[in-house]
């Protein structure tokens, strides 16, 4: 008698994923090496310097500048840093948590409506509308702009997270994020408000104490560096891993509920945006050189993309795809912690006195780019997708090139158009030039009470270009997942890869006489 045949005899043969190798590539660490060096000379350097300068004359700085308004001050924006992130990560959530019940396609639109808002997270031009709306002295409407980026990240978290662990996780480095941000707004110092950067510009520029400034900007950076760590430990312990190919979606008519709700969300960001949204054809009066203006903006967009591109991109290949040491790669991330969500405000009259003695004041440093050019939070995100894009191969399928690129054109383009809303940086080292970058001038002109020329810029082209941007990233988490490090993905259970198997196929059984997943 004839054995029975096994039910996978006649199957096409399919390989299984490739079982993950434990070491990694030392050459990941050179990869990452500019990105140290340049976050050593451009962050550790200046804030030594500025640690220097404030001890410089003992204690008399503290004791003259330290007033408790800018304690009041610094506690208060961190609140009401740390509330508006909260509410926007919640509400985005929500819209999430509907998103995730539709399908793949409901939720790639729910959430690329959801990028749209992040045109109107555009702190520069924000706050002259404040000011315009609610006069000198009115932070809270300022910083109530932190609503929209965290709504959009609470939106992909609740749409793509499939661990509590996670969502927790990543929520709580938002909200310290949110927190740090707000302590740091280089709008306080012109809309005349009380908080850190309105008594360290007043300090600094205004009655030329660098060292009462130097002494504010250390005991504004040691909380924010703090923060920076604590949020990064949060994050890698949650050991959330971004899946770039995940199709299981229950396709419920639930999701049209997440995409209504989008829709809302991109009313309300253009009531928020209007008062400069609606002058974006504005290019200021007759003896502005607009178009040579904005040429000179998009030339140092270009500059500060390639660089970022180059420095972060390299150091989130090294870490996330060729794991230098292993699983534990991501942790070399903790190098980088402590500027997490460090800006300009704590070392910028570090980097003013260093201009001032070399003889440097009236020179653009950097050639006009905008520092700091190792941007951690594009950092982290870009080592997810390298991590992913590892992931994906070693599962046995393709990795979703179309995807991985448009959340990294996400990560640098959004980066860019924050560094466009960016006042201090441009307002202290960008005089005297002979062809004046765009912030420049809408912060003169304001200033002098003239037409702010928001034409020049954000012009109605790239204010285009960056909607089509936002949208196709965030759009591109939709087919995505966030879980823990080290869960098997269902479909990847049987032996066939995520990308799905042929039709009809029927996995193998296993050969029990095989040691290879013996322990």
């Amino acid at each position: 008698m004839q054995p029975h045949p096994q039910p996978h005899a006649q199957s096409p043969p399919y390989p299984p994923p490739s079982r993950p190798r434990r070491g990694g590539s030392p050459w990941g660490l050179l990869l990452a090496v500019p990105a140290v060096v340049l976050l050593v000379t451009q962050q550790v350097l200046p804030a030594i310097r500025t640690l220097l300068l404030g001890v410089e004359t003992g204690e008399g700085p503290i004791t003259r500048s330290v007033r408790p308004e800018f304690v009041t001050g610094m506690l208060a924006t961190f609140g009401l840093g740390a509330a508006f992130a909260t509410l926007g990560l919640c509400l985005g959530l929500v819209v999430g948590a509907a998103l995730r019940r539709g399908s793949a396609l409901l939720a790639q639109l729910g959430l690329g409506l959801l990028g749209l808002t992040l045109l109107a997270f555009a702190p520069l031009l924000h706050g002259i509308g404040v000011l315009d709306r609610f006069g000198i002295g009115a932070l809270w409407p300022h910083l109530a702009v932190l609503v929209l980026p965290t709504l959009v990240i609470g939106g992909v978290l609740g749409a793509i997270s499939r661990s509590a662990r996670v969502t927790t996780g990543i929520s709580v480095a938002v909200v310290l994020a949110g927190a740090a941000w707000s302590a740091q707004t280089d709008m306080g110092y012109v809309m005349g408000a009380v908080s850190p950067g309105h008594d360290i510009y007043r300090l600094g520029f205004a009655m030329m104490d660098l060292q009462g400034a130097a002494v504010l900007s250390v005991l504004l950076a040691v909380p924010v560096s703090i923060l920076g760590i604590v949020a990064m430990l949060v994050l890698l312990a949650s050991r959330a891993r971004l899946r770039l190919a995940d199709g299981q979606r229950a396709g419920s008519p639930a999701g049209v509920i997440g995409v209504v709700l989008s829709v809302v969300a991109v009313v309300a960001a253009v009531v928020v945006a209007w008062p400069w949204l609606g002058q974006t054809l504005s290019l200021g009066g007759p003896g502005v050189e607009s178009a040579a203006i904005m040429a000179r903006t998009l030339s140092l967009d270009l500059g500060n993309a390639a660089v970022l591109t180059v420095i972060c991109g390299a150091a989130a290949i090294g870490i996330g795809y060729l794991r230098p040491i292993g699983a534990a790669s991501p942790w070399l991330l903790l190098i980088f912690s402590p500027w997490f969500f460090t800006g300009l405000f704590p070392t910028v009259v570090a980097r003013f006195e260093v201009a001032r003695e070399s003889g440097g004041l009236g020179v653009e440093p950097y050639a006009g780019l905008t520092p700091p050019f190792v941007v951690v939070p594009l950092l982290v995100l870009l080592t997810f997708i390298a991590d992913g894009a590892r992931r994906a191969r070693e599962e046995g399928g393709r990795i979703p090139w179309g995807r991985s690129l448009a959340i990294g054109l996400l990560g640098v383009g959004f980066t860019l158009w924050v560094q466009r809303q960016t006042a201090l940086h441009t307002f202290v080292f960008s005089y005297d030039t002979d062809v004046p970058s765009a912030q420049y001038v809408v912060l003169t002109s304001f200033t002098r009470m003239e037409d702010p020329a928001v034409g020049l810029l954000v012009p109605l082209p790239m204010l285009m270009i960056a909607a089509f941007v936002f949208a196709l990233g965030v759009a591109a988490f939709g087919r995505m997942s966030l879980a823990v490090a080290g869960t098997v993905p269902a479909r990847s259970v049987t032996g066939v890869p995520p990308g799905g198997a042929p039709p009809g196929h029927v996995p193998p059984l296993p050969d029990p006489t095989s040691r290879e997943d013996r322990p």
